[in-house]
């Protein structure tokens, strides 16, 4: 199934990958490569309006080469269903590799919602957020994500001016290989770190370049 400059994509329960651009919405059968992506594309000089995806609760991520979750320049909520829908965990583990590092991965802008997520055991890092992108995180897990490459393991790793805004309920960042939350340059930055349990990250906490908003 293919969508042009489709307007929203509503997710109730996936097991693949999950590859989120702007303007193509393309979920691919668990039999053939396990994609699901939107993507904004250029066409005559324009671009087509972004898109958005809802990764609502019960799905299982797991075991991809790639990350996880990739967005780029796009707007995903993972939790937040409908009242009239459950609210349950989303689980992302077991993704990513030195190449393809992370098990969500946000780029170029984009921007997300995360509650109720357990991110686990992901290769290069749990979350990461790139180019000016950014996030809204509660009452999510992450941990025990393992080092990639040249990504040493970080729970959260923020990277050139990207911005994470922890709420409540609070979330829990604990045995990640790396730092709990990494920041690699001076204008990425987080807020409310006070709503974060950070306990036995092997590099520390919260890393000294991460500054306030």
């Amino acid at each position: 199934m293919r969508m042009q400059d489709a307007g929203s994509a509503r997710i109730g329960e996936v097991d693949a990958r999950v590859y989120v651009e702007r303007g193509l919405l393309e979920p691919v059968l668990a039999l053939e490569d396990p994609a699901l992506g939107i993507e904004r594309e250029q066409a005559r000089g324009g671009d087509f309006a972004p898109v958005s995806a809802d990764i609502w609760g019960g799905n299982v991520i797991s075991g991809n080469t790639g990350q996880g979750i990739f967005t780029r320049g796009a707007s995903v909520q993972i939790g937040f269903p409908p009242s009239d829908f459950p609210e349950t965990v989303n689980t992302i583990t077991g993704n990513g590799s030195a190449a393809s590092p992370g098990g969500i991965f946000a780029f170029l802008g984009s921007a997300m919602l995360i509650r109720n997520a357990m991110i686990s055991g992901n290769k290069g890092f749990g979350l990461g957020l790139s180019v000016r992108s950014h996030a809204q995180m509660a009452n999510t897990t992450i941990q025990n994500n393992v080092a990639a490459g040249s990504n040493p393991g970080d729970g959260i790793r923020l990277i050139f001016g990207s911005g994470l805004f922890i709420t409540t309920p609070n979330s829990t960042v604990t045995g990640n290989a790396g730092w709990g939350v990494q920041c690699t340059d001076g204008e990425s930055s987080v807020i409310n770190t006070s709503l974060l349990t950070i306990a036995g990250n092997a590099l520390g906490g919260v890393s000294g370049s991460c500054t306030g908003f």
